[in-house]
């Protein structure tokens, strides 16, 4: 699929919504893209440049974007192991559906319950603490 598609269908999902940071990784480094998002909606896409680009984002920018890749990236990690998530093992699309929800949201209570228990180990503490 080209990159067309996606942000077609990046800008569908925002429709009907003004004004929201939009999150992207390498790959969506596109001038027309950011222009289209920002007419669909006043959106702003902050991906992360390229290492042979000119401009690159402010040292704090950077950072930020990266622990937002690195909360994503291990929730996918998580998911895929300790979860099974890429062979749900179902025999319809609800339950297809049901396990897939059911995946998410024990990782989602397990993620929760970890913070709870264990505040000194707290993702949310490091980087306020780093950009104050």
């Amino acid at each position: 699929m080209n990159k067309a598609f996606f942000g077609s269908v990046m800008i569908a999902q925002l429709e009907n919504r003004r004004g929201l940071g939009v999150i992207g990784d390498k790959g969506y480094v596109s001038q027309e893209l950011e222009d289209r998002l920002w007419d669909a909606g006043e959106h702003l896409l902050l991906s992360l440049k390229r290492d042979n680009q000119k401009e690159q984002w402010p040292r704090d920018i950077r950072k930020v974007l990266g622990y937002f890749r690195h909360r994503v990236e291990t929730a996918f990690s998580v998911l895929t192991t300790a979860f099974n998530f890429e062979q749900p093992r179902s025999r319809s699309m609800s339950g297809l559906i049901n396990r897939i929800t059911t995946k998410i949201l024990a990782h989602t209570i397990s993620f929760f319950l970890a913070e709870a228990l264990t505040p000194e180990l707290s993702c949310n503490d490091s980087i306020h603490r780093e950009t104050a």
